[in-house]
């Protein structure tokens, strides 16, 4: 019983382990637009949780900062193969295609519409 028990708690920290440090895979880009009124530029990461996290509404989630400007954060991403649909307060406000690697986002702060390329 105690080797039993032992075991057990070896599998539990080894199982917790792997489920702590393999749960996400992160991406980022750089991306730019531009535009008449200059070139905009931001680095974005997307972090995707892996299938075992069923427990969470979202596919993951997103940061955006354009520097020098402004810092911000999406909490939900909707994942259908390559296509990423990118939430704010429930709403839909863009969309990214790991296909083409386009970024098209409304936000109160920013309207985007460009490529972006694999940092």
């Amino acid at each position: 019983m105690k080797d039993f028990l032992i075991g057990l708690i070896i599998f539990i920290i080894i199982s917790l382990s792997i489920l702590f440090n393999y749960s996400e895979k992160k991406y980022t880009y750089n991306c730019e637009q531009e535009s008449i009124n200059g070139n905009i530029e931001l680095s974005m990461k997307i972090t995707e949780y892996k299938w075992w996290i069923f427990w969470s509404d979202s596919g993951g989630y997103m940061n955006i900062e354009i520097p020098n400007k402004k810092i911000d954060y999406f909490e939900k991403l909707d994942i259908n193969g390559d296509s990423i649909l990118i939430y704010k307060g429930g709403n839909i406000i863009g969309r990214f295609s790991k296909l083409t690697n386009y970024l098209y986002l409304e936000s109160n702060y920013l309207s985007f519409d460009g490529k972006c390329l694999v940092k």
